[in-house]
Order: C-alpha cells, then sequence, then structure tokens
C-alpha cells in the first residue's frame, strides 16, 4: 500500500510540474528579460501569439511563430541551435511550451518572458 501512495505522490507532483507550462529556471521577469536582450549577441525574438493578436501589438524587432498554428516547428527548425533566443506570448503559457520544444531539439539558450506580454506591458515597457 505504501508504493502505491508513493506512486501516486510522485505522479501528482509530476503532473503539476509537467503542465504549469512555465517550468524553466531561464523565465525571466519583463525587466531581465529587456536587459538579457540587451546585453546578448545574436539574439532572436519570438512572439508565439496567433498572428492577430501579434498585430494588436508586439515588442520591436519580434518575429512571429505561432505555437498554436501549426508552422512553429518548420519555421524554428530553420534556426541557427547557437543563437539566443527569447520567447514571449500573453501570458507565459505557449512561449513556456515552445521553449521546452526548443530546448528537446537541441537549442541551448531560449529565454522566456514570464507573465508575456501582459507581465512587459504591466511593467511599462514598449510595444510597437
Amino acid at each position: 500500500m505504501k508504493k502505491v501512495y508513493s506512486l501516486i505522490t510522485i505522479l501528482t507532483a509530476w503532473f503539476f510540474t509537467a503542465c504549469s507550462g512555465q517550468t524553466s529556471n531561464n523565465a525571466l521577469s519583463p525587466r531581465q528579460f529587456s536587459d538579457k536582450m540587451a546585453a546578448s549577441k545574436n539574439i532572436v525574438l519570438l512572439d508565439v501569439r496567433t498572428p492577430g493578436e501579434f498585430s494588436e501589438g508586439h515588442i520591436k524587432s519580434a518575429v512571429n511563430a505561432d505555437w498554436n498554428g501549426g508552422g512553429f516547428e518548420s519555421i524554428v527548425s530553420r534556426y541557427d541551435k547557437s543563437k539566443n533566443y527569447f520567447l514571449y506570448c500573453r501570458s507565459g503559457h505557449r512561449s513556456g511550451l515552445a521553449a521546452e520544444w526548443m530546448r528537446t531539439h537541441g537549442f541551448k539558450n531560449v529565454f522566456e518572458l514570464n507573465g508575456g506580454i501582459n507581465a512587459w506591458q504591466s511593467a511599462s515597457l514598449p510595444v510597437e
């Protein structure tokens, strides 16, 4: 019985960790995200929201690569894996999933905007 209880506890903990969307140590606050981009070379800024969301306002120099649109993998797989990638979405969930996909496909330097563009705008940082 103790083994079953232990297994259920482990699986429950794993489920909540896996489903949280953003579990990375590379999830940065808006200010950290902005500062890290400014201090980094060879960056690619990816907005993983839909094209409609992107057109409503995005961070300057962002490239739209819609996580839910079906083309994310084909767009990103052509990128140089040695560059620094900065990802964001509306709230942080989609960018967390996209960042995890990138890491599992060999991208080493992937950073996420914790709280997404909502947090960015709440921090009074600019959008276009």
